[in-house]
């Protein structure tokens, strides 16, 4: 869906176009709170060792206000990264905050299976896993983000942390 979309967007002629493209919310591991109350544990296909690429709303926002502010001629695409993790970068931030966490790897197929059961639809869930699988290598996974001048923001996995504990602990 988004390839068609820019690709009718770079179609328009006269008119410059810049695709904002940033990496992996950092709200999307507010899908870890439950696993974290009861368990303690942040459960995830992915590696330990391999470092993700997390982006927070206001560093996305500064990028989007610089390009109306300024936009490049012609047709371009600017990836955002706010911070590089690990899965021990995640644990640790949020130690730091007063919460208690481990990771555990778990199977790819365990992760689909766990959204389908949720309610996920079967396309979304193998979506999600091929997603997953693809993150295992990071070198070729972000290949085309390093290979560009991509913007690092200002909001750290720490910053998000302190978001997070916030939450967890107002939550019952």
């Amino acid at each position: 869906m988004l390839i068609i979309a820019e690709g009718a967007l770079n179609s328009l002629e006269s008119v410059n176009v810049v695709h904002i493209r940033p990496v992996g919310f950092y709200s999307n591991l507010f899908a870890d709170m439950q696993s974290l109350k009861t368990q303690q544990t942040i459960f995830s296909p992915i590696s330990v060792d391999i470092p993700q690429g997390w982006v927070s709303p206001v560093d996305i926002a500064d990028v989007v206000y610089a390009m109306i502010s300024h936009t490049p001629a012609g047709k371009s695409a600017k990836f955002i990264v706010s911070d590089w993790a690990t899965g021990n970068d995640w644990p640790n931030a949020l130690a730091e905050k007063g919460i208690e966490a481990k990771y555990q790897q778990i199977p790819v197929e365990a992760l689909a299976e766990n959204m389908k059961k949720i309610g996920f639809h079967e396309n979304t869930a193998n979506g999600f896993a091929q997603m997953n699988r693809a993150c295992e290598n990071a070198d070729e996974f972000y290949a085309s983000l390093r290979a560009t001048d991509y913007h690092l923001g200002k909001v750290k996995v720490g910053d998000f942390a302190k978001v997070f504990a916030d939450v967890y602990n107002k939550s019952v």
